[in-house]
C-alpha cells in the first residue's frame, strides 16, 4: 500500500498478507496457477494463427501422425492407379499392391528400429551413421531428387487441369483473354506464387496436420466421383474385355505404385513431431497408415479401370470432361496444393543439409530465397515439359514411373533393409532378418529395372 499525504510521491510499502489472516503461500500458488493457465491459453490461441517461419516443434498424437503420413502417400499417385490397372491388368496389379503395401510397411518399421538402435532419428543421419559421408550425402540427394519428381507430378496435374478448364471457359464465352490467361506458362506460375509459396514457407513437416485433413477430404470427394459417376461416364466402354495380366505393363507401372505408396522419406519427420507417449505403437500406426492408403488406391484404381477400360487416362479425371466436373477438378487442385508443402518441406530440408544448413534455424531471408528458387525451378521444368509437347497424362505417367522406381525403391526398401541389417548383426529374430534381406533384394530389382524401362519408353515416345 502507499502511505503519505495526498499528492505526495511515496514509496510502495509491502505488508505480509499473513498479518491479516491470509495464507501467502496459497496466494502465490493461485497466482502461479493463473499464470500457467494464461500461458497455456496463449499457446493454444497462437497455434490458430499461421506463422510460416515458426520453428517450434509440434507434438502430434497418433491420429494426427496417421493423417500426415496418409496425405504423404495419397498425393497425385492415386490418380494414376486406374491407368496402372489398365496397363498391368487386374490380377497383376493386385499382386503388385500386396507386395508393395507390405514392403512399404516393413520399410517404415525397419527405419524406425534402425534409427532407434543408432540413436539417429533422421534418414540421412542414419545412412551416415551406417555408411559414412557417402551414405549421408547419397540419401539426401535421393530425398531431394525424389521429392523434386513428386512436385513435378503435382504441378503437372495442377497446371493441366487449370489450363484445360480456363481454355474450355474461354471457348464457351468466346473470350480470347480467358484462353490466353489459361495458357500453362501464365496460369501455373500465378497459382504457385499465390497458393503454394505461402504454405511452402512453413519450416517443419509436423505443422501440416490441419491442411492434410482438408487435403484428404478433397481427394476423398474425387474418389466418390469415380465410384458413383464413373459407371455413367464410361458406359460406352464397359463392353470391352478386361485385362487380367500383362507382364510388361506390370513392370512399366510398378514405379507408379511404388510412388503412390511411398512415405518413407517423411517417416522421421512424422515420428519426431509425435508426442513421446504416442511413439510406442508406431508399428501398428504404420500398418494402419499403409492399409488405408492402399485401400484408397485400390478402390480408385479398380473402379476407374472397370468404368473406362482401354480408354482410361493417365490422370483419371481427364476421363470426366465438361463444365459439370469443374467442381471436382477444383477439389483435385486444392488437394494437390495442400499436398505440395509436405513434400516440399522434406525436399528443402535435405537440399539444405547437403550444404550443412538446417531449415529450422536458417535466417528468414536466405530461407525465403531458397524456397522461392526451388519452386521456380520446379515450375520451370513443368512448363518445359508442356512446351515439348507432352500431354498432362503422358508426362504425369512417365514422372511417376521413373521417380517411383528410382528414389522410391532406395528410400523405401534398400536403405531401411541395409541399415537394419548393418545394425542388427544377427541380434534380431531370424524371421525379421529374413524379411529385411528379402526387402533388400526386392528394392535392388525395382531400382535396376523399373527406371530403365520407364526411361526407354519416354525416349521412344519423344523420338
Amino acid at each position: 500500500k502507499r502511505t503519505g499525504e495526498r499528492g505526495e510521491r511515496t514509496p510502495l510499502v509491502c505488508e505480509d498478507v499473513s498479518e491479516h489472516g491470509v495464507d501467502s503461500s496459497k496466494g502465490r500458488s493461485s497466482f502461479a496457477a493463473a499464470r500457467d493457465s494464461c500461458q497455456a491459453l496463449h499457446k493454444k490461441v497462437s497455434k490458430c494463427f499461421y506463422n510460416p517461419f515458426s520453428s517450434d516443434n509440434p507434438e502430434n498424437g497418433g491420429g494426427a501422425t496417421i493423417v500426415l503420413l496418409i496425405n504423404t502417400m495419397i498425393g497425385s499417385g492415386i490418380l494414376n492407379q486406374p491407368y496402372v490397372f489398365s496397363q498391368a491388368g487386374i490380377g497383376a496389379t493386385l499382386i503388385i499392391y500386396a507386395i508393395t503395401a507390405y514392403a512399404t510397411w516393413l520399410g517404415l518399421v525397419l527405419l524406425i528400429r534402425a534409427g532407434t538402435k543408432a540413436k539417429s532419428m533422421d534418414l540421412s543421419d542414419l545412412a551416415g551413421y551406417c555408411f559414412g559421408d557417402v551414405g549421408d550425402k547419397l540419401t539426401d540427394i535421393f530425398v531431394a531428387v525424389g521429392n523434386f519428381g513428386a512436385l513435378l507430378s503435382y504441378l503437372t496435374v495442377i497446371g493441366g487441369e487449370a489450363s484445360e478448364m480456363l481454355g474450355e471457359i474461354g471457348d464457351l464465352s468466346g473470350s480470347d483473354m480467358v484462353k490466353e490467361f489459361g495458357k500453362i506458362q501464365i496460369i501455373l506460375p500465378i497459382i504457385v506464387v499465390l497458393f503454394s509459396l505461402p504454405l511452402c514457407l512453413t519450416r517443419l513437416y509436423g505443422h501440416f496436420v490441419m491442411i492434410s485433413t482438408i487435403s484428404i477430404f478433397s481427394i476423398t470427394c474425387v474418389m466418390g466421383l469415380v465410384l458413383f459417376y464413373g459407371p455413367i461416364a464410361g458406359s460406352n466402354y464397359q463392353d470391352e474385355p478386361v485385362v487380367w495380366f500383362n507382364f510388361l505393363g506390370a513392370v512399366e507401372e510398378l514405379g507408379s505404385t511404388v510412388f503412390a505408396f511411398a512415405c518413407s522419406y517423411a517417416v522421421f519427420h512424422a515420428y519426431n513431431s509425435m508426442d513421446p507417449g504416442s511413439q510406442k505403437g508406431f508399428d501398428k500406426l504404420a500398418g494402419v497408415t499403409v492399409m488405408i492408403g492402399a485401400f484408397m488406391c485400390l478402390v480408385t484404381g479398380l473402379a476407374g479401370y472397370l468404368c473406362f477400360r482401354s480408354h482410361t487416362e493417365g490422370d483419371i479425371l481427364d476421363n470426366f470432361t465438361g463444365p459439370a466436373f469443374y467442381f471436382f477438378r477444383l477439389l483435385l487442385i486444392v488437394h494437390l496444393l495442400l499436398y505440395i508443402p509436405l513434400d516440399f518441406v522434406v525436399m528443402r530440408y535435405s537440399f539444405l543439409k547437403l550444404f550443412k544448413l538446417d531449415a529450422a534455424d536458417l535466417h528468414w531471408f536466405p530461407y525465403t530465397l531458397v524456397t522461392v528458387a526451388l519452386l521456380f525451378v520446379t515450375t520451370f521444368v513443368v512448363v518445359v515439359l508442356y512446351d515439348e509437347g507432352l500431354s498432362e497424362g503422358d508426362a504425369f505417367d512417365y514422372i511417376l514411373d521413373f521417380f517411383g522406381g528410382l528414389t522410391g525403391s532406395y528410400l523405401g526398401y534398400i536403405l531401411p533393409a541395409i541399415s537394419f541389417l548393418y545394425l542388427a548383426k544377427n541380434a534380431e529374430d531370424p524371421w525379421t532378418l529374413f524379411q529385411a534381406k528379402v526387402l533388400l533384394v526386392w528394392g535392388v530389382l525395382v531400382i535396376l529395372f523399373v527406371p530403365a524401362y520407364s526411361l526407354y519408353n519416354l525416349i521412344e515416345s519423344i523420338l
